[in-house]
């Protein structure tokens, strides 16, 4: 693809990695401070759904690199290009934890559906494909948490 494409896909998946760090970062914050009755099921699940975020930022952060374009990785941009809301609280219910991840979850997916057209109108179906894994891991990671709220 041309390189004015790969500057266009690249700038989508760094607002991928700005919702996914951001995301990442409030998991980490619901694992350190769930408390309640299923204390320990939520600070697993949350703490194992951050290590697959993490991996997920990297591996998006690295396909930038491979367009050929360095990787937004500041804070500042995460928040102001981030679709997702930082929790600034430090405690709430563990139901308000998965009601908000799920809700995270679910604009994510909402966005990465875009995404996913976009890189393909510019020519790039290998980010394409690769935006459709990651939505679809997200749309599991819904699932595990909306079954708590049943």
């Amino acid at each position: 693809i041309t390189k004015e494409s790969r500057e266009k896909v690249a700038e989508i998946l760094s607002k991928v990695v700005a919702n996914e760090s951001m995301l990442y970062q409030k998991t980490k914050l619901f694992h350190w401070n769930v408390t309640g009755p299923q204390f320990i099921a939520y600070h697993e699940l949350f703490d194992a759904q951050a290590e697959k975020i993490e991996v997920t930022i990297d591996e998006v952060s690295e396909r930038i690199r491979s367009l050929g374009v360095f990787t937004r990785g500041l804070f500042s941009y995460f928040l102001q290009n981030s679709d997702l809301k930082e929790e600034t609280r430090l405690h709430i219910p563990a139901l308000d934890m998965i009601r908000q991840l799920t809700e995270d979850h679910e604009i994510i997916i909402r966005g990465l559906r875009g995404k996913i057209e976009e890189a393909s109108e510019l020519g790039d179906e290998g980010t394409a494909d690769f935006l459709t894994a990651i939505m679809e891991a997200h749309e599991k990671e819904a699932w595990f948490l909306r079954a708590h709220l049943e």
